[in-house]
């Protein structure tokens, strides 16, 4: 109601409910794009690098979680249909806020880049399978983003290079950040333990041009 009393910007709500840690930016981030996480994504990488005879590379290699050793092979992954079915179904809650901000914002498929990710099942939650790359914090056209610690073929994490691949096209800079022990073992991520400091415009908020929402 507040927002909606100073009649400045509009509301565009989206459902993360779903998320074990609930806040918008662990679903969705931005820049001048949107960035959303994708299970999808996520196995279509893994089942390239399977095809490709890379079905024992590790993820989350030399890691630790909840005492015990956290890394599983690309095969193991794949073979999992419980994994697979939870993110299935995580996945058909973040279409539908895809298609809100499409609708909402004005967004058309090209404005929004799909980043790999895995989620646990924790009590009809999403518990991040590896650290939430989309959870970043944006400085400037640089992006500090959670290391995934992804399946490695020749020395090179296949996450990082494909986030690299999508995004420093853009002219965005892909900065991987270990938040492993001290944040994503917790639940949280790089954007939960960072912040930036903003030169705020010149012009008054309640000066701008009235814009609202359907």
């Amino acid at each position: 109601p507040s927002l909606e009393a100073r009649r400045h910007g509009g509301r565009c709500c989206l459902f993360h409910d779903l998320s074990f840690n609930v806040k918008c930016l662990s679903c969705m981030n931005y820049t001048f794009i949107s960035f959303r996480f994708s299970f999808k994504s996520h196995y279509q990488l893994l089942q390239q690098l399977q095809k490709a005879g890379h079905s024992q590379a590790l993820l989350r290699q030399g890691k630790q979680l909840y005492q015990k050793p956290a890394e599983i092979s690309v095969a193991e992954v794949l073979a999992n249909p419980e994994l697979a079915s939870h993110n299935q179904r995580f996945q058909e809650y973040i279409n539908w806020n895809r298609e809100t901000l499409k609708q909402e914002l004005g967004l058309g498929e090209e404005d929004i880049i799909d980043l790999p990710a895995l989620f646990d099942n924790d009590d009809g939650r999403a518990e991040a399978f590896f650290p939430n790359m989309v959870n970043l914090l944006v400085l400037n056209q640089h992006l500090a983003i959670p290391k995934p610690f992804g399946p490695q073929i020749d020395r090179q994490c296949q996450f990082e290079a494909y986030v690299e691949g999508v995004l420093e096209p853009l002219g965005l800079v892909c900065h991987f950040i270990d938040d492993w022990d001290p944040y994503f073992r917790e639940g949280g991520e790089i954007h939960c333990g960072t912040n930036t400091s903003r030169q705020p415009p010149n012009q008054k908020w309640w000066e701008i041009e009235p814009i609202f929402f359907s």
